[in-house]
């Protein structure tokens, strides 16, 4: 690819570049970048070192971060060089390994009344104190 001045774009959609250009001049914002969005530009925003928008994406994701997708986030993210994400996402999903199956569910509602709050310090102390219980 660095040779020839081309860039094989192949495992991406056209809509996702659509994106990424929007971006890139300005008319898509961090705002309107919703999560199913994030997951998709994330990566090649990554494959084309275009910083801004990986970042972005990060910012993103880590806001929407909850028990129900910390394994796909981590995955993401790890494939993104994305390690801040990478390593909230890794505390919930080891955190989740640990806990009982009843302990698991109190989680995930108290998770969802977190997230509905857009408090992530409440969640990660939720699953701290319920692995320290």
């Amino acid at each position: 690819e660095s040779t020839s001045k081309e860039i094989n774009l192949d495992y991406t959609s056209a809509v996702t570049i659509e994106k990424m250009l929007s971006f890139a001049i300005g008319t898509l914002k961090e705002t309107d970048i919703s999560g199913d969005d994030a997951m998709d530009l994330m990566p090649l925003a990554d494959r084309l070192d275009y910083e801004p928008l990986r970042s972005a994406c990060e910012r993103v994701l880590l806001s929407l971060l909850t028990s129900s997708n910390a394994a796909d986030l981590l995955a993401c993210a790890s494939e993104s060089n994305c390690t801040h994400l990478a390593q909230m996402a890794k505390v919930v999903v080891d955190s989740l390994v640990l806990l009982e199956p009843a302990l698991r569910q109190n989680l995930k509602y108290r998770s969802w009344q977190f997230h509905l709050l857009g408090n992530r310090v409440g969640l990660l102390n939720t699953i701290h104190m319920t692995r320290v219980n």
